[in-house]
């Protein structure tokens, strides 16, 4: 191929305007030279060591020819650069589309930071004892679980040390308390808490994100269990009930499964007592209660992604979590509801293939910043 013939062809590639036989060459021929991120090609290095380019881009070298027109070759790859970096960027930047079969879900992952600043990756830990804090201590069982135990005669006065669990988007966690109390640690969610909760006079986590809690009544049944979030403060003593408040919702939920709690706003100034069934939701203007299928609530515990009358952005802020998405949307959203549920370990198609027969379309992309699902409505025939 000649000089000319491959600065058209890059040319081409770069407008998107090549067949796929030549997308193919120069994917091919790329791949073979590589020409990584670390090492661009420069109109300098270019001219400086023609021989080379040359070879690059015709896969041949002709010394004693070459020599004699050195100086024509130098400026033909002072012209070819521009569009090699043409290629070279547009390969970069541009998202290119992905198959949502490949899109595998989440699963246990998370970070344990403790009091002295220790991050331990969950993931990577080998199962057994991780810790020991204030007579507690901490490892990491079989089956993915984070156990706080307490050891002959712990420490239990008030402590300001804290540790720190946050699972990543496409992560989930369980953590089982020295007091005996159960939390189940849904994606992109952090919770926070003294080793020793549960042995001293008060029993108080921090949560963003959501979680499920089965609450043990403790060595003292009059100490309440709260969970404190950036809006509000949930107060039982001995129940089970999920809290979500992630911060992109606007909204805080609290939906109880068993027993009684009392939520009040981060003002004190509203407050509500739930029943079994009852879910308050908390904002900037109200809180709220009403009855609501607490099944769907807690899907998300038990294995499942599950909706019922659901619009479509509050199932794609799930997928996004689970999946490790950015969502993004294309035109108009639109107003329908959805109903269905699927296993949380089933890959992104599954579950995208159920939106599909309500009339939505995907395009999953892959970018600098990682994957995006576009979100695009299906145009009528």
């Amino acid at each position: 191929m000649e000089r000319e013939e491959l600065h058209e062809l890059l040319e081409r590639y770069a407008n998107d305007s090549a067949t796929e036989q030549e997308r193919a060459w120069v994917e091919d021929w790329y791949n073979t030279h590589h020409l990584k991120a670390h090492e661009p090609l420069t109109a300098k290095g270019i001219v400086e060591d023609a021989d080379e380019v040359y070879s690059r881009l015709t896969g041949t070298i002709r010394s004693n020819y070459y020599k004699l027109r050195l100086k024509y070759a130098g400026i033909a790859a002072v012209l070819l650069v521009a569009c090699i970096g043409a290629f070279y960027y547009y390969r970069q930047d541009k998202a290119q589309t992905l198959t949502s079969a490949n899109v595998l879900p989440g699963g246990n992952k998370a970070i344990l930071t403790l009091a002295n600043g220790i991050r331990i990756n969950l993931s990577d830990a080998a199962n057994g004892l991780l810790a020991k804090q204030q007579g507690i201590t901490i490892a990491k069982t079989a089956d993915g679980q984070l156990v706080y135990t307490a050891v002959g005669n712990p420490d239990g006065k008030p402590s300001d040390q804290i540790n720190v669990i946050t699972t990543p988007k496409g992560g989930q966690y369980q953590v089982l308390l020295p007091d005996g109390t159960k939390v189940w640690l849904n994606a992109a969610s952090t919770l926070s808490y003294t080793p020793n909760i549960g042995l001293q006079h008060r029993r108080i986590v921090k949560l963003s994100g959501e979680a499920y809690f089965e609450v043990a009544k403790g060595r003292n049944r009059y100490v309440p269990f709260i969970v404190e979030t950036a809006m509000q403060q949930v107060e039982v003593l001995g129940t089970h009930f999920n809290v979500n408040s992630y911060d992109d919702n606007g909204n805080t939920l609290t939906t109880l499964l068993e027993g009684r709690v009392k939520v009040s706003a981060a003002s004190q100034l509203q407050s509500a007592i739930l029943l079994p069934g009852q879910q308050s939701m908390l904002n900037i203007l109200k809180l709220t209660v009403k009855e609501v299928d607490t099944s769907v609530v807690t899907a998300w515990k038990n294995g499942l992604i599950k909706f019922r009358g659901a619009d479509l952005q509050s199932i794609m802020q799930q997928i996004g979590r689970w999946y490790d998405l950015d969502i993004a949307y294309h035109g108009d959203v639109t107003e329908q509801r959805f109903t269905g549920g699927i296993s949380r370990k089933s890959n992104l198609d599954a579950v995208l293939k159920i939106l599909e027969q309500g009339g939505v379309n995907f395009e999953l992309q892959q970018t600098k910043k990682g994957k995006t699902l576009l979100v695009k409505e299906k145009k009528s025939n």
